[in-house]
């Protein structure tokens, strides 16, 4: 399965706040643009986290902290190999990370939605969500 994580710019941000885990609540109006980065999920063995981007740290991005969370918040233990084809660049507040959380959350959740039904309606992506600390977009 290939999806599509676009980047983002924002139009407004006001931070709101900061929270207890040490990350802020904020509240902004976002737009996609026409960038994204092409997401590659593949059945495997084993979780594992790749990208064509040297020196892109897989296994600390916010789309592995959700896949983690989302493993424990279920209980589902399914692995895929995920590569990252990177296009939206590092740390240039485009919302890469965070919109490649949102969509591997959206792509993994037909394997966890039996064991996610039984912790009840989207709990694990909501918990899921909330833990990883990304901005996901709505």
């Amino acid at each position: 399965m290939i999806i599509y994580a676009p980047a983002k710019i924002n139009l407004t941000l006001e931070v709101l706040g900061k929270r207890a885990d040490g990350y802020h609540d904020i509240r902004s109006v976002i737009q996609t643009i026409s960038l994204c980065d092409e997401i590659t999920f593949e059945l495997s063995k084993v979780m594992e986290y790749k990208s064509d981007l040297p020196g892109w740290m897989g296994e600390k991005s916010l789309a592995a902290k959700t896949v983690e969370l989302l493993r424990q918040t279920t209980g589902c233990k399914k692995d895929v190999s995920i590569f990252v084809k990177k296009r939206i660049p590092l740390v240039a507040g485009l919302g890469g990370d965070s919109s490649n959380a949102g969509l591997v959350i959206a792509a993994r959740m037909p394997s966890y939605r039996a064991t996610a039904a039984e912790v009840g309606p989207s709990s694990g992506i909501r918990e899921a969500q909330s833990r990883s600390g990304g901005k996901r977009p709505s």
